[in-house]
Formats: C-alpha cells, sequence, structure tokens
C-alpha cells in the first residue's frame, strides 16, 4: 500500500512540475514582448510565417544576394571603363629649344601643339590642333620652314623681334587591313556589355539557388513543428490517462502495474518530446539564415508563426510539363550565360585573326597656315605599315580561342542534359511524394479508427494499457510519415520551381 501511494505521489509531482514549466514558459515569453517594444519579437506572436514571406525578404535583404548584385556593379564600372576609350582626348606638347644660328649667336626657339583626338566606335579617328613657332630673329636673320605644298620657305628678318608661325591641322586615320572590322577599344566594349548581361545573369541565378535552399529549410521547419504539436499532444494524453488510471488502481479497478505502464509511457514520451525539440531547434536555426529582416540581422521564427498544416498536393499536367521542359532550356540561367561567354569567346577570336592581318593605316592631313604670309591651304598624306613576319602570337590567341569554344560547346550539351534530368527527377520526386500521401493518408485513416476501437474496448476493459498504447503509437508514426510525404512534395514542388528556371526569370 506504501508503495502504490508512492507512485501516486510521484505522478502528482510530475503534473505540478510540467504546470509550472508552461507557466514560467509563458510568462517569460509575455515579459520578453513588453521589453522588446513590440517590434518583430511581438510580430512572431501575431501572424504566421509563410514561403512567400521568406523569398521576399531574401529578394530585399539576403547577403548572397546583395553581393551577386555589387557584382553586377562592377560590371558597369568596366563598361564605363571601355566606353571612355571613345572619349574625345586633348593633348599638348610644348618643346623649347636652343641653338647656334650661323653667326655664332646662341637663340632661343619653342613650339607648341595643341591636339584633339577621337577614336571613333567605327574604326576612323579623327584629330585636330594648332601648331604654334616663335623663333628669335635679329636684323638679316633668316629662317627656313616648310612652307604651301612641301616646299621650304625662307623668311628674312627686318628688324629686331621675334618670328613666330602658326598652323591649323585636321586629320583623319583609317586602317585599312587591321582593325578595319574590331580592334582592341570595340572588341573591349562589346565583351565589356556581354560582361553586364553575364553578371545580371549571376543575380538570378543566386536568387533561384536562394530560393530554393529557403524552399527546403523552411518545409522541414514545418513538419518539424508539426511533429513536435503532435509529440505534446501525446505526451499530454499520457499524463491524462495516468491521472485516470492512478484513480482506477486506487479504486482497485485496475491492477498496479497499469500504472507502471503509464508512467512509462510518459517517460517515453517525454524522452521522444527531447528529440523532436531538438529538432525543431535546429530546424528553426536553419531557416533563420534565410529569415532576414534587415541587411544586418535576421531573426529566428517561433512556434507561433507555424502554419496549422499542409497544403494538399498536386500534379502537374502533362502538356505543361512539355511547355516547362521547352522553356526551362532557353532561359536557365546556366544556358544562357553559357550562350554569353560563346559570344565573347568570339570575340576574342575576332580579334585574334584581326592581329593576323597587316596594318596598313592611311592619314590624310589638310592644313591651313595662319602666318602673315598667306600661302593658302596644304594638304599632307601618309601611309603608315606595321606588318609582323611571322604573327606567332595572333596564331596562338586563335588556337586559344578556337579552344575555349569548344569547351563550351561541350558545357552546353552537359548542362542541357543535366537541365532535362532536374526536371524529370524533379517529376518523379513530385508523382512519388504525391502517391505516399495519398498511401499515408489511407493507412492513417484505418488506424484512427483501429485506435478509436481499441480505446472503445478498453473503456469497456476489454483492451489493456499496452494494445492501446501501441495503438496510438502506430497512429503517431503514420502522421508524422504522413507529415514527411506532404512535406517532401513541397521540397519537390520547389525543386521544380528551380529547375524549369521559374525563379530566375521573372516573367516565366
Amino acid at each position: 500500500m506504501n508503495k502504490f501511494n508512492f507512485r501516486q505521489f510521484n505522478l502528482k509531482i510530475l503534473f505540478i512540475k510540467r504546470l509550472k514549466k508552461s507557466l514560467f514558459l509563458t510568462l517569460i515569453i509575455l515579459l520578453f514582448s513588453l521589453s522588446s517594444g513590440g517590434k518583430a519579437e511581438t510580430n512572431n506572436s501575431s501572424y504566421i510565417l509563410k514561403l512567400e514571406d521568406i523569398l521576399s525578404g531574401i529578394d530585399y535583404y539576403h547577403p548572397s544576394l546583395k553581393t551577386a548584385e555589387l557584382k553586377r556593379q562592377e560590371a558597369k564600372a568596366q563598361l564605363m571603363s571601355s566606353q571612355s576609350n571613345f572619349i574625345p582626348r586633348l593633348g599638348n606638347r610644348f618643346t623649347p629649344e636652343t641653338y647656334i644660328n650661323e653667326k655664332s649667336k646662341r637663340k632661343n626657339a619653342f613650339s607648341d601643339y595643341g591636339e584633339v583626338t577621337w577614336q571613333s566606335p567605327y574604326a576612323f579617328e579623327l584629330f585636330g590642333g594648332v601648331r604654334y613657332t616663335s623663333r628669335d630673329l635679329l636684323p638679316s636673320d633668316t629662317f627656313t620652314y616648310p612652307g604651301n605644298k612641301g616646299y621650304l620657305t625662307t623668311v628674312k628678318s627686318s628688324k629686331l623681334g621675334d618670328y613666330t608661325g602658326s598652323e591649323a591641322l585636321l586629320g583623319l586615320r583609317l586602317p585599312l587591313f587591321r582593325n578595319l572590322l574590331i580592334d582592341e577599344f570595340r572588341g573591349d566594349l562589346q565583351k565589356a556589355k556581354i560582361e553586364l548581361s553575364v553578371a545580371e545573369l549571376d543575380v538570378l541565378q543566386k536568387r533561384a539557388e536562394l530560393f530554393l535552399k529557403a524552399s527546403e529549410k523552411y518545409w522541414d521547419w514545418v513538419s518539424a513543428g508539426l511533429k513536435y504539436s503532435i509529440a505534446e499532444s501525446l505526451l499530454d494524453i499520457a499524463f491524462l490517462r495516468a491521472g485516470g488510471i492512478a484513480e482506477r488502481v486506487k479504486e482497485g479497478a485496475n491492477p498496479p502495474i497499469d500504472l507502471i505502464e503509464a508512467e512509462s509511457q510518459i517517460a517515453s514520451r517525454e524522452e521522444n518530446i527531447a528529440k523532436v525539440r531538438r529538432d525543431f531547434e535546429k530546424e528553426s536555426i536553419n531557416l533563420s539564415l534565410y529569415l532576414w529582416k534587415s541587411e544586418n540581422s535576421f531573426e529566428r521564427p517561433a512556434r507561433n508563426n507555424l502554419p496549422e498544416k499542409i497544403d494538399e498536393p498536386s500534379l502537374i499536367d502533362k502538356d505543361l510539363q512539355e511547355k516547362h521542359l521547352s522553356l526551362s532550356l532557353a532561359r536557365r540561367p546556366e544556358m544562357l550565360r553559357l550562350n554569353l561567354e560563346k559570344q565573347q569567346e568570339k570575340i576574342n577570336l575576332k580579334l585574334a585573326k584581326n592581329n593576323l592581318l597587316p596594318k596598313i593605316d592611311l592619314e590624310i592631313m589638310p592644313g591651313q597656315n595662319l602666318n602673315d604670309i598667306d600661302e593658302g591651304p596644304n594638304l599632307m598624306g601618309s601611309i603608315n605599315l606595321d606588318i609582323p613576319l611571322y604573327p606567332l602570337k595572333a596564331r596562338s590567341e586563335i588556337l586559344k580561342a578556337q579552344t575555349k569554344l569548344q569547351k563550351l560547346n561541350l558545357n552546353s550539351s552537359e548542362r542541357n542534359g543535366q537541365i532535362k534530368t532536374e526536371i524529370e527527377n524533379a517529376l518523379s520526386y513530385m508523382e512519388t511524394s504525391y502517391q505516399r500521401v495519398i498511401k499515408a493518408q489511407e493507412t492513417l485513416e484505418k488506424l484512427k479508427a483501429l485506435e478509436s476501437g481499441e480505446q472503445t474496448r478498453f473503456q469497456y476493459g476489454n483492451s489493456n494499457l499496452f494494445f492501446l498504447n501501441a495503438r496510438e503509437s502506430a497512429a503517431t508514426d503514420s502522421e508524422n510519415k504522413l507529415i514527411d510525404a506532404l512535406a517532401d512534395h513541397q521540397k519537390a514542388v520547389a525543386n521544380y520551381n528551380y529547375a524549369i528556371g521559374k525563379w530566375s526569370v521573372p516573367d516565366f
């Protein structure tokens, strides 16, 4: 009899401990909410966290996505640098000179040439400027300079002073072979524009990867939270049942061993509570890495942010699957990126072939003397040659570009196959999880019926606590499997959305 009273006292202690724990947690949450000024922690108790909320936060605040966007800014900076090659440039060359004239006297002179040049994006280059010359002259000194039509003109000074001469020039430089269709500046500009598109695709790719990981972590968190709630309900049932059995044992209606069985169930389910609590805390921590509220802080979700259930599964129509497959092959960022890299290498190949050509540039430079002696306009022309005897470097660049193009073509074929298999795997994942949900629902319905029947038999004394606990455990395991199947289906949908490029192309 004393042994029985000790067990009953032990059971009451368990009830009191559990009640104190619940009251303590409630008080802590209340005080924490009041001290936080009603900000993020208050919101935790007032809204259900949806997957769309997390994805929206990633778009605005996630550091990895912000880093990818900064790389896009770097590409813009590189584009600006390439565009700077086509901005007009102002130059000036000032040359002082000291010389000895024919009378062995030291004289001073200088020349100053100011020029504006503009490299156009259409191969030719324009330049123009003014050349100014000044020399000290004595009476009867002579000064010879290139005059009109290339003839030498001699000026004889009649008085003490300076001689000044100036000429206005305007020129055109046009490549005839090398650099006619493409040159280094134009090639860099074209590649910089492509690189900006590559950076934008990298942002979309990173966005899709983050959305996929966040979706999987979200459904892991939801399933862990629902299992946690089921485990707590089972523990509450075990406590209530143990209290009733304790009274029946006290009255002599049940043997003392039933109370031992009830207490062992409490201990077993408390052990399970510790496990599912840890699972939920782990998934909450994992999900918090995607729950960003600002650029510098993220938030750990709480239990009261959990949805009540997971939506029922559905399958995708076959015609829609074919449409998604054809679109994804053309819209996945990886495929688009490979196509852009091919364009860049084709530009490198053009540049390498351009360097094989002889460099023959034509220059035409009309001018007008601005001296006191009016000699009229003049025209100068020249042809500049630069022909390597053996263009080994250009040939090596051609070989490298051709090799890189072959590698990119092989990578495109491989990535094409990978995308197809990703879509097929996602569809198979969806179909399998859908069937698992259907079967799990059927199994759970039957096990719940068995549990209810066993409960009725137990109430009428036709069963025992061992069988009733076994029925409850079987139904609980089935319910957990249903939660896993539902969560897996939602993760399969996320993998499918990633595979078809839904998250990487806004207008998909």
